[in-house]
């Protein structure tokens, strides 16, 4: 009979600890090797698709701006998110259930943006869903556009049976998700709103789209303020107010470009309107989007008339169509914008008006005719 080898403790736990080490230096090993094959080929389980913010003014050009940036078939587009909000609605409730109160505007417009940005569309008040900008379906994403077709008895019941949309909203979540961009087009968020957004989202875009304020004023005064809802009080205060918003947003998207230099893309319209291919393509590029020849084709489309299409002759002379407004004012209206205004024409690269054959003369420009392609801080290029 052989006797019971008796093993001493120490060597049971020496064996133990060397056994531990290996599996875990195995562990550790391929969870290395799986980073980096993650960070060299780009491969995210939970990808996020990247937000990008379009940030403009009323009469601005940007819903044709919108309408180019949303032909490619992977961004998830938005359009006016916080148009609701003009209301002055500050009790909101949730498809959770939830009823909070926010105490401001910039408050709530913030929450919205992070939750757009993020996907989290059940974080979005119920209130948006009766909005007339997701009403009107013809200037939406093709996304939110199927979602109203095909959901329209969940939307309309959102109220009485908040659970069933809520598992509604997380069918467009997942398509959300899914998106390589989501595009988001506003007029009601100032710029210094996506400071803290910036940073603390790695991947947040921002294209800034800007025009002469002049053009923008005649616009908004004749097309705006025509309706009971508004209120034109005095071409004064109108320009002031203006003007007043556009130069802080540029002081603060010009720090934007000098901290996040790779994230921020200035667009004047002016100069997108007479190079809409050349400047569409660039746009593209800084959003890592394919210029497919189905959107060059759409392109043309969108800017020619059918009989002229095949030499892309445009429906409006490009240089017509910026200096229209030109025509439709007068002395008195350009004298009282340039003395209000003149801080920003500076900063942007524009140039005041000094008589009647200056405004009244298209052929003499009013603005630096600079390429997007061009890295500059608005009317000044960076030195190289």
């Amino acid at each position: 009979m052989y006797g019971v080898i008796s093993i001493p403790p120490q060597m049971i736990r020496l064996k133990q600890k060397r056994i531990i080490y290996v599996v875990t230096t195995l562990i550790a090993l391929v969870v290395g090797v799986y980073i980096i094959y993650k960070i060299k080929y780009g491969l995210q389980t939970n990808q996020m698709p990247v937000p990008v913010v379009l940030v403009t003014y009323s009469r601005s050009g940007s819903c044709f701006v919108g309408n180019i940036l949303k032909l490619d078939d992977s961004v998830f587009y938005i359009f006016e998110p916080l148009h609701f909000l003009k209301f002055g609605y500050r009790v909101l409730r949730f498809a959770d259930g939830s009823v909070r109160t926010f105490s401001t505007y910039l408050e709530v417009a913030e929450h919205i943006l992070r939750a757009w940005f993020t996907c989290q569309l059940t974080e979005i008040p119920l209130k948006y869903w009766d909005e007339e900008m997701f009403q009107y379906l013809k200037i939406q994403g093709k996304h939110l556009f199927y979602f109203r077709e095909r959901y329209t008895k969940e939307i309309y019941g959102k109220f009485r049976y908040p659970r069933i949309f809520k598992a509604t909203l997380q069918i467009l979540e997942k398509t959300c998700t899914k998106s390589k961009l989501v595009i988001i087009k506003t007029i009601r968020t100032p710029m210094f709103l996506l400071n803290k957004a910036l940073s603390e989202l790695d991947n947040l875009k921002i294209i800034y789209l800007y025009r002469d304020p002049r053009a923008i004023i005649r616009s908004q005064i004749r097309n705006l303020y025509n309706s009971k809802e508004n209120t034109f009080v005095s071409l004064n205060d109108h320009a002031e107010n203006v003007c007043a918003r556009i130069f802080h947003d540029a002081i603060t998207f010009d720090m934007f470009s000098q901290y996040y230099p790779e994230r921020v893309l200035p667009l004047k319209y002016e100069t997108f309107t007479m190079h809409v291919m050349s400047e569409t393509k660039h746009i593209y590029i800084y959003l890592n989007l394919t210029f497919t020849d189905r959107i060059v084709e759409t392109l043309i489309k969108m800017t020619t008339t059918k009989e002229r299409a095949r030499t892309y002759i445009a429906k409006h002379n490009s240089k017509e169509l910026v200096d229209r407004w030109r025509t439709l004012v007068n002395m008195s209206f350009v004298d009282t914008v340039d003395k209000l205004c003149s801080h920003v024409y500076s900063r942007l690269g524009y140039l005041q008006i000094s008589d009647e054959t200056m405004l009244k003369n298209l052929s003499i420009p009013l603005h630096l005719n600079k390429s997007t392609n061009k890295q500059f801080h608005f009317g000044q290029e960076i030195p190289d």
